[in-house]
């Protein structure tokens, strides 16, 4: 029974805000329901956490290291995708807008989301290399990627 006791204190411990990780939180569809639900969680739990995921959907392309644009979001490689949303995924940022920033949707405009005009690794990069040393000064205690829309 003392067994038992100790072993619930202790896994009740590692979920109080004490343990709070910083989480970069990527996937490879830009912004989706499902990333929006893991971010709510992840928060919910006590979490810090930044989402940098690519502008458009990128399935299949996960190691591929391409900036679309290098200035704004044009209609360039994922052409089809941007001009029929008028820009990013689910209205995260419009054609026009900066290649890299924040979202500028309604709802996600608190500093946490992120998106970047390239491939899933080009987001994490962004991610890791200027977001967590921005609001963390060192690199995330850890990265998810997922999950995945459908």
């Amino acid at each position: 029974m003392k067994l038992r006791l100790a072993a619930a204190i202790a896994l009740s411990m590692g979920m109080s805000p004490a343990f709070a990780l910083n989480i970069l939180l990527s996937n490879d569809d830009g912004l989706t329901s499902n990333i929006k639900a893991l971010y709510d969680a992840l928060k919910a739990n006590g979490h810090d956490v930044i989402v940098s995921v690519p502008c458009s959907g990128q399935s299949g392309r996960g190691a591929a290291i391409v900036m679309y644009s290098t200035a704004t979001i044009i209609a360039d490689n994922d052409k089809t995708q941007i001009e029929a949303e008028g820009g990013c995924h689910n209205g995260a940022a419009a054609i026009g807008a900066p290649a890299v920033g924040p979202f500028t949707k309604a709802g996600y405009t608190g500093g946490d989301f992120h998106y970047v005009h390239g491939t899933p690794v080009m987001a994490t990069m962004y991610g890791l290399d200027v977001l967590a040393p921005a609001r963390w000064n060192k690199a995330p205690d850890l990265v998810l990627s997922g999950p995945n829309e459908g």
